[in-house]
């Protein structure tokens, strides 16, 4: 490997762990015997700072061999799609990078896994996203509850922290920890569908908005068992606390995003928030 590689994937990995034996480098760690959290195995210039795909290759038949492992795919870009071929057991189930997955696609993950390592006793599962953290994070740590190796989602979240980083930070998006604690109380008791009204959103903390510096909240829903969310609104704001008061009727998973933009640039997205109506209590 050149320097120029070395220089390349530490800066990409930053504090996640690497392997590092048997004259391998790579953006991967077993966060258990029988699964593994890796970044995107590629191809061409971007094999040159991510895990180069003819290495990742190598490396699952060298440890696993043919058929052993299964690799799972969370990217939703298709810069990081290929072909099923390129490795012996391939599964998607793509969402896209900082968001949170709807609860089915999560259960469909777990399913999946259980029942690939039960035909496989010896096998693994390899899941990856773009940086093999934060989605990769919210998939792998749904399924250390899946499967009962954690029964608190708070231990599975710093369990899988310690695994994955040096610095303890594994999933570091507030929605997608949020979504851990959901699917954990889902094992339980599978959520039913249910209608809440939005009544009201009251935001403070805006002085960064000027004359020529605007903001705008963004409502979009994704139902249960929809592929894809829908704009609910789109709200313009104003200085100091704000009170929107519109009863929007949402289902399912719901999105809040709040953007920034001048009269010659594009929008930069502030933060956002993901919720599911299923969990909320009257009166949030």
């Amino acid at each position: 490997m050149s320097n120029l590689d070395v220089e390349y994937t530490g800066w990409v990995s930053k504090r996640k762990r690497r392997y590092n034996k048997d004259g391998y480098d790579l953006d991967l760690a077993y966060i258990t015997d029988n699964v593994i959290a890796m970044g995107a195995p590629s191809q061409g210039t971007t094999g040159l700072y991510r895990n180069p795909m003819a290495k990742v290759q190598k490396f699952l038949c060298e440890r696993h061999g043919t058929g052993g492992y299964c690799v799972y795919n969370l990217c939703s870009e298709e810069a990081y799609a290929y072909k099923p071929q390129k490795f012996e057991n391939v599964a998607n189930f793509p969402f896209d990078d900082h968001q949170v997955p709807p609860l089915s696609l999560i259960k469909a993950f777990c399913e999946h896994v259980q029942s690939f390592l039960a035909d496989h006793p010896n096998g693994v599962a390899a899941v990856h996203c773009k940086a093999g953290k934060g989605r990769t994070g919210i998939m792998i740590t749904c399924y250390l509850l899946f499967s009962g190796r954690f029964h608190e989602p708070q231990q599975a979240l710093e369990f899988y922290a310690n695994r994955r980083t040096y610095d303890g930070k594994g999933i570091t998006n507030a929605s997608q920890e949020r979504y851990v604690q959901y699917f954990a109380r889902a094992l339980r008791v599978w959520p039913e569908r249910r209608v809440v009204v939005l009544q009201a959103v009251r935001m403070s903390g805006l002085n960064w908005m000027s004359g020529k510096i605007k903001g705008v909240l963004v409502l979009r829903c994704r139902p249960t068992g929809a592929a894809a969310m829908r704009k609910i609104a789109v709200v313009h704001l104003s200085q100091g606390d704000t009170l929107l008061a519109e009863p929007w009727q949402l289902e399912g998973d719901i999105k809040l995003e709040v953007s920034r933009f001048g009269m010659r640039k594009k929008n930069s997205v502030l933060f956002s928030a993901w919720l599911h109506s299923a969990y909320l209590e009257p009166g949030c």
